[in-house]
């Protein structure tokens, strides 16, 4: 049995972790990365809104919930970084109109084909890197948005699993600005840019 660590907090009813212990993997979760809703007001129009993350669409539709806003009355196109959080937005009743690769350069390049010169909403977070807003830079109409805060969880314990998947940057900082990898430890990274 292989001992497994994801920076995520397991559910345990969930296909992800039902498909790993049947593999024969023990798996044991928890995000090294706490999030707080940023409240806003009003949320801007825009041609498109973009998500970055399962937490931004998390956080977006809360704050629609909160003041009572129709989503039906969002008369833009919706898009997403890749397929997971593409996924989770349909959840939402959401057409997705774009899906990204995951990789921000590839997903820059063809959403800039649909986009150009467009107002594009970012729901994000406060530490978000911005990614396909700074690859973009005035080839579209950025508009930031900062829904929710995400900050590293301080005094994390060191893991002695096997296999180390980290789900995102920040999770890989939390984690290696305190502690260096065993010798019997290996890491998967989930998306190019956790990897780096």
């Amino acid at each position: 049995m292989t001992s497994t660590f994801i920076t995520r907090n397991i559910n345990k009813n969930g296909s992800f972790y039902k498909i790993l212990i049947h593999q024969d993997f023990e798996v044991n979760g928890l995000s090294f990365i706490e999030f707080k809703t940023v409240q806003i007001s009003t949320f801007p129009t825009s041609d498109w809104i973009f998500f970055y993350s399962k937490n931004g669409i998390r956080f977006f539709f809360e704050q629609v919930q909160q003041l009572s806003l129709n989503i039906e009355d969002f008369d833009c196109k919706w898009a997403t970084i890749g397929q997971a959080s593409a996924a989770y937005l349909n959840n939402f009743g959401m057409k997705v109109d774009f899906i990204g690769t995951g990789e921000p350069h590839s997903t820059s390049k063809a959403f800039l084909k649909l986009a150009k010169n467009q107002q594009v909403l970012f729901p994000r977070a406060s530490n978000s890197k911005k990614s396909i807003q700074n690859i973009l830079g005035n080839q579209i109409q950025a508009i930031d948005l900062v829904i929710y805060e995400n900050y590293l969880i301080e005094n994390i314990e060191k893991r002695n699993e096997n296999l180390l998947v980290f789900t995102s940057p920040m999770n890989a900082q939390a984690y290696f600005n305190t502690f260096q990898l065993d010798d019997y430890q290996h890491v998967i990274a989930i998306g190019q840019t956790t990897a780096k």
